[in-house]
């Protein structure tokens, strides 16, 4: 182990000894709020689902106008240690959350359980809070499924400029849901691969981002204005870790999001979605590397200048080598028509995302 390693651990285990007992100070004084359960949502195969959501002092949604809704978007307080029952129809677990207030359980889906959208309920197992509760949305996965889709978001779904600092801030920190503009044609994109070629199937959408965790409500509200299909968001928890701070300039947590994707969706294959700003397409040719045979497509948008897009170019060589179709395209548009050829979306799609694109 490095010295940088070894100062990362102690600054990391010093700082969670501190929230453990500024929690407890504020506990004695009666200054704690009373918890709310913030669910997100899971996923899996039936053999073992994901059950996510987040535990954080209830600090009321009320008014303020924009900078009150950023201030509490931001400054929240998580709840460790608090036991969380997760019940599925007849059936019960109990998780516990960790320092950051985060529940992660697996569980088997109950025998009655269908492909698609199940409702998990959860309940805070403390007698103190015997009310607090809230229902949380798991996607199974299973054969009536044709493919998946792993998309990014930042700059892949909406125009966030993720490339530069300042409006990166200003949409993390500034803007509400209503004010984000996805790339036009993106919803019309996406629900087409959700209905398949047939138009008729229910394909999972799984939307993987190095956004930060604070913002899992916020992008829920943007997608459902904006028309996107429902899919689980895997965001990246910001702060200090024992491997050092985050974000730390690198994605290699979207490649331990996708891998999970794949391992908990049994031999689903999938679409993966990105751009040219960050390191998309070299994650997605890791992930192509390790399972050419479950990566239907691959399609990139490009928001960089011609520097990156020779790299990006030289890396979709490389995934068509192992076999898989690769796409790089400015416009929505191109890149249905890139899905179409390859029939992972009825061609009058096509016409549909280039209208709304207009």
């Amino acid at each position: 182990m490095t010295a940088r390693n070894t100062a990362y651990r102690i600054i990391d285990r010093t700082e969670r000894l501190l929230d453990g007992a500024l929690r407890s100070v504020r506990r004695l004084l009666g200054l704690s709020d009373p918890p709310r359960i913030m669910p997100m949502r899971g996923y899996g195969a039936p053999a073992g689902v994901r059950v996510l959501a987040r535990v954080l002092e209830d600090r009321g949604s009320g008014s303020g106008g924009r900078w009150g809704k950023a201030f509490r978007r931001w400054a929240t307080r998580e709840m460790a240690g608090m036991r969380v029952e997760v019940r599925w129809r007849d059936r019960r677990w109990q998780g516990v959350t960790d320092e950051e207030g985060y529940l992660d359980v697996t569980v088997p889906a109950p025998d009655r359980a269908k492909e698609g959208w199940e409702h998990v309920k959860l309940r805070v197992a403390e007698a103190r809070y015997p009310s607090v509760s809230h229902a949380a949305r798991v996607l199974v996965t299973g054969p009536s499924h044709e493919f998946g889709v792993i998309s990014d978001i930042d700059d892949t779904v909406i125009d966030t400029g993720a490339t530069n600092v300042l409006r990166l801030v200003r949409s993390f920190v500034y803007e509400l849901p209503a004010e984000k503009q996805p790339f036009p044609g993106i919803d019309e994109l996406y629900r087409a691969l959700h209905a398949g070629p047939a138009g008729t199937s229910s394909n999972p959408v799984f939307y993987v981002s190095s956004s930060p965790m604070n913002l899992y409500e916020h992008l829920s509200e943007l997608f459902e204005l904006s028309g996107l299909p429902e899919g689980p968001l895997l965001l990246r928890d910001w702060g200090f870790t024992k491997k050092g701070p985050s974000p730390d300039g690198g994605h290699q947590h979207k490649l331990e999001k996708v891998r999970s994707i794949f391992e908990r969706t049994g031999d689903l294959r999938f679409v993966l979605i990105g751009d040219s700003g960050q390191h998309d397409p070299e994650l997605y040719r890791t992930i192509c590397e390790e399972h050419p045979r479950r990566v239907k497509a691959v399609a990139i948008r490009d928001v960089t200048p011609d520097v990156r897009d020779r790299e990006v170019a030289e890396i979709g060589r490389d995934i068509e080598a192992l076999g898989v179709p690769f796409a790089a395209a400015e416009r929505t548009d191109q890149l249905a028509e890139f899905f179409a050829e390859r029939g992972l979306l009825p061609s009058e799609a096509v016409e549909d995302v280039a209208r709304e694109a207009a």
